[in-house]
């Protein structure tokens, strides 16, 4: 690798593009046109490249319009996109895991009823697609040994337990409001949930596949990350949503879509809707379960990303100082980023 600075990579689904930021100024370096929609970042830890999947054609989940049905190789160091891997016939890839040690690429799809696929990092051959029982699966942790994989299934009551071994399903962890977001703790191997409905957490003890505490949130979660030393969580959330269900924004896109007159440009308002609620984050003692104070955020907050000392998070535009919870800088990037992934 040439870059000898830390630099940091965005999607932007709803610009149909990745930037590059430096990680110290934050000056713009570089952007990248992608397909439309790219979503969750992998690196591979040489940092030579990053996979990039594309979900939708426009929209979100439960919004879209059009599946997308690709895995797009960026190279890290050339600034380009290196390959287009076509997963057709699966689609509605998601949520992104790389098991280094097996060369195994673990990817979340809509297809089959919802799937992991197991692809081959080296050829790009999908070998196996094992099921999840939900139709949603989203979001994946691969726990450090790589032998079990857990699965976030949006609204489905359940989280989904996948042997990597066997490669199937064994076990299913009732959640009865669905789960979101999910992040696993590097020491203890705890597996955190958002709650899909409820401002809750769930903590899942792997040990046993079961849920062994909650923890009570001031509002709705959106995306979780732990901290490199594991005594904190670092919690997004947005506000609002209640609000847009009940003047019947949501549902009336809903009901054009099920009907096949919702547009891509109805996608595009609906997104400026959601994107001025408000958003915040906090952050939670993992032994006291204590919340902090919330910092606002002036749009939604979604993913979360840390420096590996942990002392800076990042967050849709801001950069936030963790030990004041401050804001301390801002990228300049388009409304609508979705993954932000640092390199150091």
């Amino acid at each position: 690798m040439t870059h000898r600075r830390p630099f940091i990579l965005t999607t932007n689904p709803h610009a149909a593009h990745v930037q590059f930021f430096d990680g110290e100024s934050y000056d713009l370096l570089a952007t990248v046109e992608t397909l439309p929609q790219p979503h969750e970042i992998c690196i591979p830890s040489d940092k030579s490249r990053a996979y990039i999947s594309i979900a939708y054609r426009a929209g979100w989940y439960g919004f879209d319009l059009g599946k997308g049905h690709e895995l797009i190789v960026l190279d890290l160091e050339q600034r380009q996109i290196a390959e287009v891997i076509d997963l057709s016939p699966d689609f509605g890839p998601h949520g992104l895991a790389l098991d280094e040690q097996r060369g195994l690429l673990y990817i979340t799809c809509e297809s089959r009823g919802g799937c992991v696929l197991v692809m081959d990092e080296k050829s790009h051959a999908v070998l196996d697609a094992i099921p999840t029982e939900a139709p949603g699966p989203h979001w994946l942790v691969l726990l450090e040994n790589g032998k079990k994989i857990y699965t976030a299934n949006k609204e489905t009551p359940h989280v989904s337990v996948i042997d990597t071994e066997r490669r199937e399903l064994v076990e299913r962890i009732p959640l009865p409001n669905g789960s979101e977001q999910i992040a696993v703790h590097p020491a203890s191997g705890l597996v955190y949930l958002c709650d899909y409905k409820e401002p809750l957490i769930h903590l899942i003890d792997p040990t046993r596949d079961t849920r062994v505490d909650q923890i009570r949130l001031s509002e709705m979660s959106d995306h979780l990350l732990v901290s490199p030393d594991g005594k904190r969580l670092f919690v997004s959330h947005v506000r609002g949503i209640a609000r847009l269900r009940a003047q019947g924004v949501i549902a009336d896109y809903k009901r054009r879509r099920a009907e096949g007159s919702a547009t891509a440009r109805d996608c595009t308002r609906l997104l400026r809707v959601v994107q001025h609620l408000q958003g915040f984050v906090t952050s939670i003692d993992l032994q006291t379960h204590q919340e902090s104070d919330p910092v606002e955020l002036s749009t939604i907050g979604g993913f979360l990303e840390l420096t590996p000392d942990g002392k800076r998070l990042f967050v849709a535009n801001l950069v936030m100082d963790t030990e004041s919870m401050t804001v301390i800088d801002a990228l300049e990037v388009e409304p609508g980023v979705a993954n932000i992934y640092y390199v150091a």
